[in-house]
């Protein structure tokens, strides 16, 4: 597997390593996208609401916990 080097600006340095997609893996997973949208259209918009907020609650999360060691907040 490829990966591709994040620069954090102020230093030039690699500050991590994201891992790239072969378009054969990128198909896939848009077939996955495609068949859990069948599933996910007949979730009640209250579900929906539910299910998004805990997503973001857990990206909040992880943001956090990824920023607090450079001093950084969330904004």
């Amino acid at each position: 597997m490829t990966h591709l080097d994040i620069i954090d600006p102020r230093t030039g340095e690699v500050h991590d390593r994201v891992p790239t997609a072969s378009s054969t893996e990128l198909d896939a997973v848009v077939r996955a996208a495609a068949t859990a949208f069948e599933t996910w259209r007949s979730v009640t918009p209250g579900e929906r609401q539910d299910t998004l907020l805990a997503l973001a609650a857990a990206i909040a999360e992880h943001a956090s916990a990824r920023t607090a060691p450079h001093g950084a907040g969330i904004a």
